[in-house]
């Protein structure tokens, strides 16, 4: 592999990797099986929607009966809503284990998309030099010691050395845009200020 789709790559998947790390696994998980749901079982979903709305409709007309004056409608009601609920517990839990599995699937692609390519690229080029930094641009034990590492030529970034400097940056940047698009703005705290020859308290916003 070239040193530039090298760095291209290696780039790509630190950086969708950090993503999902921001956005949370599950809730990517939760929209992937969203959508999978909507493409195969929406019909399954809309068989649960309906058992569940006719239970409603039966538990809300039971409750308006009495058992002793309409002890045969209430005993007809009462069977068809245990009938239903064995209907919904069955959907409910083929639904559950389709979930289970969707779930496990979604993490283990995720894993061979983003984890297990990132760990290799490290093993397999850990002594490829992505590219050269001219010489004194950095102090001479960097050069020896730090951007070359696992003791590469001199002047040459290897991966694991880029992989740190382009998880800083990404951290460093969404921390920044977090502190001034997505974190809530704290109020200024007020000053009591209180006048000792009367019981009036007034609020002032500290300066």
């Amino acid at each position: 592999m070239q040193n530039s789709t090298l760095l291209f790559w290696i780039s790509l998947l630190t950086i969708v990797s950090n993503i999902l790390s921001i956005t949370g696994h599950s809730k990517f998980e939760q929209f992937v099986f969203r959508t999978y749901t909507k493409a195969t079982q929406s019909s399954k979903y809309a068989q649960y929607k309906k058992l569940k709305d006719e239970q409603i409709s039966i538990n809300r007309e039971r409750s308006l009966l009495s058992a002793q004056d309409n002890y045969a409608k209430w005993t007809k009601l009462n069977r068809k809503f245990d009938q239903l609920s064995e209907k919904l517990a069955a959907i409910e839990s083929e639904l559950n284990m389709n979930k289970v599995k969707v779930e496990s699937t979604i993490k283990l692609a995720l894993k061979f998309t983003t984890v297990v390519p990132i760990t290799l690229m490290k093993v397999w080029y850990s002594r490829t030099s992505l590219f050269y930094i001219p010489q004194g641009v950095f102090p001479w034990f960097m050069n020896y010691f730090v951007i070359n590492f696992p003791f590469m030529t001199k002047g040459s970034v290897g991966i694991f050395f880029w992989c740190f400097c382009l998880n800083r940056v990404f951290w460093c940047l969404y921390d920044i845009l977090k502190f001034f698009f997505i974190d809530e703005k704290v109020e200024k705290p007020t000053k009591l200020n209180v006048d000792a020859d009367s019981t009036t308290v007034s609020t002032k916003k500290t300066e």
